[in-house]
This record gives structure tokens, sequence and C-alpha cells, in this order.
């Protein structure tokens, strides 16, 4: 665990390189594969619940969101450790490849993470970013939707300027 736990810091302290070289972001996106096969079908022990937790901060590199990627994120979401940041690097990604793929990975991502209980209040301005942009596709307005409701549920009342300025 702990290898794993260094080799993600590192991957996400050369941020910048792997991005400049498709070739390292490949390597990247092999490790989270390795992963994600080995884990996906097993009962998780606590270590390996912590390497999916650990791993999922390396969501800066999935770009453009994939149906694969999806599943590695579902896959790690009940484990994420640091909310706030996962929100922030998915709001980033959101407009890396098509939009309308995007919006529905990222709606289906959004309400598997408040489901799971994770509602990371500390991020307030990416969540309102990432709802403006499902509420701008049609088709992942639904999502939108759903988010704002999920708040107002569980006590966060942030998203209703948004809310009421899409469902007048």
């Amino acid at each position: 665990v702990e290898h794993i736990k260094y080799i993600v810091n590192f991957l996400i302290h050369s941020r910048q390189t792997i991005e400049e070289n498709e070739n390292f972001r490949e390597r990247v996106l092999n490790f989270w594969r390795y992963i994600y096969n080995k884990l996906k079908d097993k009962e998780l022990r606590e270590n390996e619940k912590q390497i999916l937790g650990d791993i999922s901060s390396l969501i800066m590199f999935l770009y453009p969101l994939t149906r694969e990627y999806k599943n590695w994120l579902l896959l790690s979401l009940p484990y994420i450790q640091q909310p706030s940041i996962f929100i922030e690097f998915l709001n980033e990604i959101k407009d890396k490849g098509d939009k309308k793929e995007n919006a529905k990975i990222i709606g289906e991502i959004f309400i598997k993470m408040l489901e799971e209980g994770i509602y990371p209040s500390y991020s307030e301005r990416f969540i309102e970013s990432i709802v403006e942009f499902l509420y701008q596709i049609p088709e992942s307005r639904e999502y939108a939707r759903e988010i704002c409701n999920l708040f107002v549920e569980n006590g966060y009342y942030f998203l209703k300027d948004i809310y009421e300025k899409y469902e007048k």
C-alpha cells in the first residue's frame, strides 16, 4: 500500500511532465488500468480500498472521459479521501473532449458520489461550475436537477440560484 501511495504522490507531483508527454500519460493510465483490473471483481480488503482511494487522486489524467475511465472512478469513489480535490479535477476535465459524453459521465459519477454520502462542500465553486455545465447540455439537465435536489435534501443550499435559473 505504501508503495502505491508513493507512486501516486510522485505522479501527482509530476503532473506537468506527464501532461506534456502523451507516452507518460499513457503509462499512468496503464497503471490505473492494471490496478482496476486486479481489484474490480473481488471482495476488497482494507488496504485495497486505500489503494483505490489513493489512485483516485490521478483523476487529472483521465481525459477525455470514457466509459472505461468512468468505471475506474466508480470503483474508487467510495474510498476517495479528498472529495474536494476530486471535484476540482472533475471540473477541470469536463471541457476536455466531447462535452455531451463528459456531461453524462460526470453526472453519473457525481450522483453516485452523493448517494455514497460524500458531499464535498468545501469546493462550492467547482460544484457550481459542474452543475451549470450539466444544465447547459440538454441531455444532462436531469443529472443537474438531481444533484441540486440531493444537496438540498442534505442541508446544502448553495446551488439554489443555479437551480432557479434553469428550472423557471
